[in-house]
């Protein structure tokens, strides 16, 4: 596997910009077809309780998780070409997901960085100018000044789930205020089903696929698309393709 990764960087170092966005896209398009046969024989979400909730912008969950970048993310991000946030996308080791870098990591390559990408970022997130120590674990969009997500209109489907994805699995504990809850509006569960339903399809088939091939399909596929950001993260300038 890592011999066709060593052609694969070669061949890819040789793309002009409009190709490794087409290239990034036929790999998240390849497995829907699986995805789409799988979900047919998955039993539906269901939620029997109400959830009511209303953020309090406390900034926790932004300053504390990693926020994971579904499939579904990635074929959104294409599909309406929002091609901007795909340099602070970045695939853990071993992981078979991927997720938004946190300012820590931002800092840590901001050196290797074009000088396009790095405008960018600074104009969506002017906060990343200057990053205190205490803030290098929180997301790379999360504006600590004004407690606020800077790109909240195409925040990834995590976010948009959290915190009521801990209801409907029973998985793990929110860190929210627990007035949140109490005080909280009535979520419209049409909407949180049909969000998870989108999310959970894809997750589940890519992590199965990706623990099952530790040298080849999926899992390598995972590792191309990595350094198919990789490259757009060293290489081009915003005036270029990263138009939102």
């Amino acid at each position: 596997m890592w011999d066709e990764l060593k052609d694969y960087v070669r061949k890819i170092s040789t793309m002009k910009s409009t190709q490794i966005f087409v290239e990034i896209e036929k790999l998240v398009e390849k497995p829907s077809a699986l995805i789409e046969s799988v979900a047919k024989d998955m039993a539906s979400i269901t939620i029997e309780q109400p959830i009511k909730f209303t953020c309090d912008q406390c900034g926790k969950c932004c300053e504390t998780y990693q926020i994971g970048i579904s499939w579904a993310d990635l074929h959104v991000y294409l599909e309406k070409k929002l091609h901007f946030l795909l340099p602070f996308i970045t695939l853990p080791a071993d992981r078979e997901y991927f997720q938004f870098m946190t300012k820590g990591e931002f800092l840590a390559c901001r050196d290797t960085l074009s000088q396009g990408i790095i405008k960018k970022i600074l104009q969506i997130n002017p906060n990343v100018a200057i990053i205190q120590q205490s803030d290098e674990e929180s997301c790379i969009f999360y504006s600590s000044c004004e407690k606020t997500c800077t790109i909240h209109d195409v925040k990834p489907l995590e976010c948009k789930i959290y915190p009521a994805g801990f209801f409907v699995f029973h998985d793990g504990e929110a860190m929210c205020n627990p007035a949140c809850f109490e005080q909280g509006t009535v979520l419209d569960l049409m909407e949180l089903v049909s969000l998870l339903e989108f999310k959970r399809v894809p997750d589940q088939v890519l992590g199965m696929a990706f623990d099952a091939s530790k040298e080849t399909g999926w899992r390598l596929d995972f590792y191309k698309i990595a350094l198919l950001i990789e490259n757009v993260r060293a290489r081009f300038e915003e005036e270029i393709e990263l138009k939102t």
